[in-house]
């Protein structure tokens, strides 16, 4: 689902507002996995999800587009620029966090295995 936006000073005040509370979302989930805490399901999960898409949809519309966000104004400019950067930012810490659970999972998974191996008769 992309955007409807009047003009592009509200395209970006949307974009802006969706990127921040994406930010919300991935910073949260990302310091629950620090803390190896399980991550939210149903409606939380679902909102980073259309959140992602609509943030993943509308930049790749901008770049194919960019007279979409001329005329914006320089401070709100400046504030979704530092916004991305902060998304982007988050989202390393996120797959970094991710990186580290799969390889906890799989490791406990293998000494499982290799467990159920040597206790296996025959």
């Amino acid at each position: 689902m992309a955007l409807i936006a009047s003009d592009s000073e509200d395209r970006a005040r949307q974009l802006l507002a969706a990127s921040e509370r994406l930010i919300a979302l991935i910073s949260d989930e990302t310091n629950l996995m620090r803390r190896r805490e399980p991550l939210p399901l149903g409606p939380l999960a679902e909102e980073k999800a259309r959140l992602a898409n609509i943030y993943r949809q509308e930049m790749m519309r901008i770049k194919s587009d960019p007279a979409l966000m001329v005329g914006i104004s320089p401070p709100l400019k400046a504030r979704l620029r530092t916004t991305t950067e902060a998304l982007q930012k988050h989202l390393r810490e996120h797959e970094l966090e991710l990186a580290a659970a799969k390889e906890i999972s799989e490791g406990i998974i293998q000494a499982v295995a290799l467990e159920a191996s040597r206790t296996a008769p025959g």
